[in-house]
């Protein structure tokens, strides 16, 4: 049984511990001298629906109540940060884990942006409804892309002064573009990407380039409405959630395609680790069962999975998966009420 995701022999990093192929269960355990390798914690207010990390390393959870948590892994304890007006429709709410260091933490949901400070626990003010619907922030927080009420326009918001910026992005039209699956915009704020449900088009825009790149199109049963960025935003990841579905890495600005590796699972959550090296992909189904594959970001080969061992019959997803943003860690949270932690050795 081994305890530690690690990364490609490229990035100088161990390689030592059991074989990828052979998955593990996970659980509440340690490892000899090097402490806990594996951290499992319940939530029993319900499941988690999206994680990320704050600046000062805690786990952010939202569970399917919209309500918000701060976990401390070391302390094996969570503190309610805050949560999502009772009255108000939150089935599609993600959370934005703001790397600031202001600490503020963000949720976004079909029908506002709500803003937390996570020293004080108390409500920051977000922006106006009026401008239309948040559909993706910055992980610094400084940025927000608003779709602008009855158009196909996103436009860049500045958080803190509540005000537009002139940068904006027109989509294409389409009888039923739907934006649950929001645009993803890269941690270094220059680049974001949108997923055309309608048509199944995957666009990237560079901020200034005076018209979108088409990076992709795929039949709409075929869309990639998972995306993730490195730092640095220099490729773009998407992942297919259907049933052989693939799990492709563009390289950018050029939108070529480096690889793309078909699942022959359900694909339900991916992330990049911070140094771009490792791509992890939550699948469920087939003999593995519900797995967290690591794949290097160079090639797509699988370097190590763990297996998420949820018992025989049970319908468990694992929703959401995160990295710390130093990288030493990996989060993932179920429909199970299980949130776990694991290292990742580098």
């Amino acid at each position: 049984m081994f305890g530690r995701a690690r990364l490609p022999p490229s990035l100088r990093l161990g390689s030592a511990g059991a074989s990828p192929s052979r998955p593990a269960p996970l659980g509440n355990e340690t490892t000899g001298a090097r402490g806990p390798a594996v951290r499992t914690f319940y939530n029993p207010a319900g499941g988690f629906q999206s994680i990320g990390y704050a600046a000062d390393g805690r786990v952010l959870a939202l569970d399917t109540k919209a309500r918000l948590t701060a976990w401390d892994v070391a302390a094996g304890r969570p503190d309610q940060v805050g949560g999502v007006p009772a009255d108000e429709p939150h089935r599609w709410a993600l959370l934005k884990g703001f790397r600031s260091p202001a600490g503020h933490v963000g949720v976004l949901t079909s029908e506002g942006f709500h803003r937390f400070d996570l020293a004080a626990r108390t409500a920051l003010p977000g922006l106006d409804p009026s401008a239309g619907r948040v559909a993706e922030a910055s992980e610094d927080g400084t940025l927000a892309v608003v779709n602008e009420p009855r158009s196909l326009r996103l436009r860049l918001w500045d958080v803190a002064a509540a005000a537009p910026l002139p940068e904006h992005f027109d989509l294409p039209p389409g009888r039923a573009t739907n934006l649950r699956y929001h645009p993803v915009l890269a941690p270094d704020n220059r680049t974001f990407a949108v997923s055309v449900v309608s048509d199944g088009r995957l666009l990237v825009w560079g901020r200034g380039d005076p018209v979108p790149r088409l990076v992709a199109r795929t039949p709409p049963g075929r869309r990639y409405p998972l995306l993730a960025f490195p730092p640095d935003g220099r490729f773009l990841v998407g992942a297919q959630i259907r049933r052989h579905g693939a799990v492709t890495l563009w390289d950018l600005p050029a939108g070529a395609p480096r690889w793309s590796v078909r699942q022959e699972v359900f694909v339900w959550a991916v992330a990049v680790h911070p140094s771009g090296g490792l791509v992890a992909v939550a699948t469920v189904g087939g003999p593995d069962g519900r797995v967290v594959r690591f794949l290097d970001a160079a090639t797509g080969e699988e370097v190590n999975r763990f297996r998420w061992d949820a018992g025989p019959g049970k319908a468990v997803r694992v929703r959401c998966l995160a990295f710390s943003p130093d990288g030493t860690t990996c989060a993932a949270g179920g429909s199970d009420r299980r949130l776990v932690v694991w290292d990742v050795d580098g």
